[in-house]
């Protein structure tokens, strides 16, 4: 969604969120599936808090969005 009404900051914010959230707690899981998946699922939900809370303090990209596609190899 790059592109549209501020897309492109969403998606590099969203990415940037996960990645970072997947870096600093993959430490702190035990490195079962199960435990990896609910890290990724976490890590998407963080992104999207992230990118919400810049939406709401940001008048001219409040209406931006963004998708989440992403392939791991468990």
């Amino acid at each position: 969604m790059g592109g549209y009404n501020g897309g492109e900051i969403a998606s590099k914010l969203a990415t940037l969120s996960v990645k970072s959230y997947i870096e600093n707690n993959f430490s702190t899981i035990p490195h079962d599936k199960d435990s990896i998946l609910k890290l990724i699922e976490s890590g998407i939900e963080y992104a999207n808090m992230v990118v919400y809370e810049k939406a709401k303090e940001t008048a001219r990209v409040r209406k931006y969005g963004y998708y989440f596609r992403g392939l791991f190899n468990i």
